[in-house]
């Protein structure tokens, strides 16, 4: 097969050719769900068509890698949009201008102030910019753009396609998300995104792990409703679509860019990032959800926890991500990570499963709202693991198996009240003036004391008489059995930095 020349044809499934010539008059078109591949040149004459199809929720893909420069007219990206949906896109096509996209969406209601509602992210300004009404400005492939119609309709972006690797200048400015670029998918083709897309090597973030900071190793994409956030813990989506924008975190000092290559591109990869709610789970080992729901201004937000075995109690670049608090609800969770914080609010945290048990892990909120609740979406931990929830300000502990509302009497400014524990059976009791140490119930005559890893501790323990019952010498952890469940105890604890008593009993 040298040659495929096309009068009309309908592709709603996976074709290859060698080379592609459309007549005039004639149309190819790719619908989502379909693929083509190309080993050799494309063209289109002076009215024929090459048109891929993507929606919010999935795509067609192109891949022509030898396309070469004699493209005739190009080939056409139909991206389906809902009514006054708001999107990220990507242009995979060269030669489009501004005037061009505002004819087909941005009339009507879609202008405001002479401004269409298509625009770019300007890191320096930390918001977005909209365009002129009638602008020339050339749309450059590699740059994200955000788009919102003024009803339900498809836009076409009409070019020349990309047949080399594309690389976007990445900037870091000055504030809270000077780092922020917003950047997209150059080609009509899925990318592969992760390690686990089937390329290890040939994947967007791998191949980008210089040009974006290690704590936000990450794509983050706009679902309709808030940012999700997808790295090498993903699982059901580990692709970029075909014109699908996203974010990324830049180094400090920036100097770099993005690159696309045509060694990431893939064919018919699944669902795209507005369907992400659709199925989102995560791969490889276990994994906790956590949703935070403001019950005054109806907003959510998620966290996720990762628990694998290759990962650290620190910073993990490609499995740990960073907080992206742009957009979506006012009120957001996050973590800290166990070790070495550096301030960082991270939405995904990664862990090693081997010592789930022994982790606490610090839980931020920042809200102004004062009725929250927190929920697990989804567990897949062993079911011999329980979650707590401690509330230092309220000095308890319950257990993290259904709902839970938190009551604010002032705004919430991140950390240093709720933290979480994975217990294996044992009920964690108060905690003792604010000190990490803790006491675990084992069983009703035996407990488990935990403290800091790195520490050596004296423990001394009293009936309430006075009388010493044990004196035991350990570091980090010890278990201590033959205790008399029906009295209350007393416990004296030495460590190199402080001593603390602590009164206890076994119910």
């Amino acid at each position: 097969m040298k040659k495929l020349i096309l009068i009309a044809l309908f592709f709603p499934f996976i074709i290859s050719s060698q080379n592609l010539q459309v007549a005039d008059g004639a149309t190819l078109l790719i619908d989502t769900g379909g693929s083509m591949t190309v080993t050799g040149s494309i063209g289109s004459n002076t009215t024929g068509n090459i048109i891929v199809v993507t929606s919010r929720t999935a795509s067609g893909s192109l891949i022509a890698k030898a396309g070469g420069a004699s493209q005739g007219k190009g080939i056409t990206l139909r991206r389906q949009l809902d009514n006054n949906e708001w999107a990220l896109i990507g242009v995979p096509v060269t030669g489009e201008v501004v005037d061009d996209i505002d004819g087909q969406l941005l009339s009507g209601s879609g202008s405001q102030n002479g401004k269409v509602s298509l625009g770019v992210f300007d890191p320096a300004a930390e918001a977005y910019s909209y365009f002129t009404a009638g602008s020339n400005t050339a749309l450059i492939a590699g740059k994200g753009y955000s788009i919102r119609p003024s009803g339900a309709v498809s836009i076409d972006f009409t070019g020349t396609m990309s047949v080399s690797s594309v690389y976007y200048d990445l900037v870091d400015e000055d504030g809270t998300y000077g780092n922020w670029n917003l950047i997209g998918n150059p080609y009509p083709s899925y990318l592969n995104m992760t390690d686990d897309s089937g390329e290890a090597t040939h994947n967007f973030l791998t191949q980008n792990a210089a040009a974006i900071h290690d704590s936000y190793e990450a794509v983050y994409a706009w679902d309709g409703s808030e940012f999700d956030v997808y790295n090498h813990t993903s699982n059901s989506i580990n692709h970029i679509a075909p014109g699908e924008g996203f974010f990324v975190y830049a180094v400090n000092g920036a100097a770099t860019n993005a690159k696309f290559s045509e060694d990431m591109q893939t064919s018919g990869k699944g669902v795209n990032f507005n369907a992400s709610r659709i199925s989102d789970d995560s791969k490889k080992n276990s994994f906790v959800k956590i949703e935070l729901q403001d019950n005054v201004n109806n907003g959510t937000d998620r966290l996720k926890l990762y628990f694998g075995d290759n990962v650290s109690r620190g910073l993990d670049p490609g499995y740990d991500a960073g907080k992206f608090s742009f957009g979506g609800s006012s009120s957001k969770v996050f973590t800290r990570l166990v070790e070495d914080d550096e301030g960082i609010d991270f939405q995904i945290q990664a862990l090693p499963y081997n010592d789930l048990k022994d982790v606490v892990i610090p839980l931020g909120i920042t809200t102004n709202s004062s009725s929250l609740k927190l929920s697990i979406k989804e567990n897949t931990i062993d079911h011999l693991y329980n979650l707590y929830l401690e509330d230092r300000q309220k000095n308890t502990i319950v257990e993290f198996d259904k709902d839970i509302e938190v009551n604010f009497d002032e705004n919430s400014d991140g950390i240093g009240r709720f933290y979480l524990h994975f217990t294996d059976g044992m009920i964690p009791e108060l905690p003792t003036d604010g000190d990490d140490f803790r006491i675990f119930k084992v069983s009703n005559s035996e407990i488990r004391l935990m403290g800091d890893p790195d520490n050596f501790y004296n423990v001394k323990v009293y009936d309430f008489s006075g009388r010493l019952l044990r004196d035991v010498n350990f570091k980090h952890r010890v278990n201590i059995d033959e205790i008399n469940s029906k009295e209350i105890n007393i416990l004296s604890i030495q460590s190199e930095k402080k001593k603390l008593i602590k009164k206890f009993k076994i119910k």
